[in-house]
């Protein structure tokens, strides 16, 4: 019987962290398109998507502040763009900043988004 509680326990929790976690994709995916973004990624835990001014970088987590994205890189402070396999290195004028892909396809596509704001 104690099994069964725990067992039902577990169940509850990870059906709390799924509902959860769909909750804040639909709030990252929102964001988003009201900044008109294009080209969005979904990689280690982080969302990334070439914007009108900018490429605007969010992570996932159980607590998603859209307000204050992980990330803001204005496509002025960018000094070198560089692509390498499935990553694509931004050298701004404070830092270097990598974004990893899936796949080489998604690179490409990010890239070329980025090459037409700057």
């Amino acid at each position: 019987m104690i099994f069964i509680v725990f067992f039902g326990l577990i169940i509850v929790v990870v059906i709390g962290l799924n509902v959860l976690d769909n909750n804040n994709i639909n709030k990252i995916e929102q964001y988003f398109k009201a900044q008109h973004c294009e080209a969005i990624n979904y990689v280690n835990g982080q969302y990334f998507g070439v914007c009108k001014e900018n490429i605007i970088i969010v992570k996932n987590g159980f607590s998603v502040d859209i307000s204050k994205p992980e990330k803001v890189i204005f496509y002025k402070d960018i000094k070198e763009l560089k692509k390498e396999d499935k990553k694509l290195i931004v050298i701004t004028k404070n830092n270097k900043i990598d974004l990893e892909f899936k796949d080489q396809n998604n690179t490409n596509d990010f890239y070329i988004k980025v090459q037409n704001r700057l």
